[in-house]
C-alpha cells in the first residue's frame, strides 16, 4: 500500500484479492472517497448496496454506515481517502498483520472507526 497525509487529508491505495474487504463501519469525523482504478467494488452505503468500476468515484459521507468488497474473480485496485486525515494512518500502522477480529474492532474505535456488530447489515 502506498499512502500520503497531511492533517487535512489521508489518501491510499489498495489491492484488493477476491473474496476480500472491509465490513460495515462508520467514520464519525471523516468523509470518505474512492476512486476506482481496477475491476469493480461492491459498496453498502445509506442502506443499499451498488458496485462501482474503473473511473467511478464513491463519496462516503462521516457518520453513514458503509462497507466495501471484492466479490469478484479478480482483484481490484482503488485510490481512498479521508478527510481530514484524524488518527487513520496510525490505526493502519497499528493493524498491519493483526488477525484477531475482536482486537481490530477495539483498536479502531481508539482511533475513531466504528465497526457495525455482525449481522446488522443484510449482504455484509
Amino acid at each position: 500500500m502506498s499512502a500520503g497525509v497531511s492533517e487535512s487529508s489521508f489518501a491510499f491505495e489498495t489491492v484488493d484479492p477476491p473474496g476480500t474487504g472491509v465490513p460495515p463501519h462508520v467514520h464519525p469525523t471523516q468523509d470518505e472517497h474512492i476512486y476506482v482504478l481496477e475491476g469493480v467494488f461492491t459498496l453498502y452505503l445509506d442502506g443499499e448496496w451498488t458496485t462501482a468500476g474503473p473511473g467511478d468515484t464513491v463519496l462516503m459521507p462521516r457518520d453513514r454506515p458503509h462497507a466495501y468488497y471484492n466479490r469478484s474473480e479478480n482483484p481490484t485496485r482503488g485510490l481512498f481517502w479521508v478527510s481530514p486525515a484524524g488518527r487513520l494512518a496510525e490505526l493502519f500502522d497499528t493493524l498491519h498483520n493483526l488477525e484477531d477480529p475482536a482486537e481490530v474492532v477495539r483498536l479502531s474505535a481508539t482511533c475513531d472507526v466504528q465497526f457495525l456488530p455482525p449481522g446488522t447489515v443484510e449482504g455484509a
